[in-house]
């Protein structure tokens, strides 16, 4: 979609690689609505807990201003890419 601000998914992968996550499957929703021109609201969960240092990234990004209400949600599952263990 043109004009469409897909640089806080790029920011969150780049991001989420640097994460110590625990091996295994996670859960992660992210959140980010605004109410009117530049009042806006990020949440991000993992494993349906605030993930604070996350949220703090995703707050910061230059989100667009726009009139009226629009949002965005993301609901994704991590799981460990670690390669398996030779037998």
């Amino acid at each position: 979609m043109p004009g469409f601000f897909m640089g806080w998914f790029d920011t969150f992968k780049r991001r989420v690689v640097d994460e110590p996550l625990p091996s295994g499957l996670h859960w992660v929703r992210i959140f980010y609505g605004q109410h009117a021109a530049g009042s806006g609201t990020t949440e991000v969960m993992l494993d349906n807990k605030p993930w604070e240092t996350m949220q703090a990234v995703m707050a910061a990004l230059p989100w667009p201003a726009k009139d009226g209400y629009y949002s965005t949600r993301l609901f994704l599952i991590i799981e460990d890419a670690s390669p398996p263990c030779d037998p």
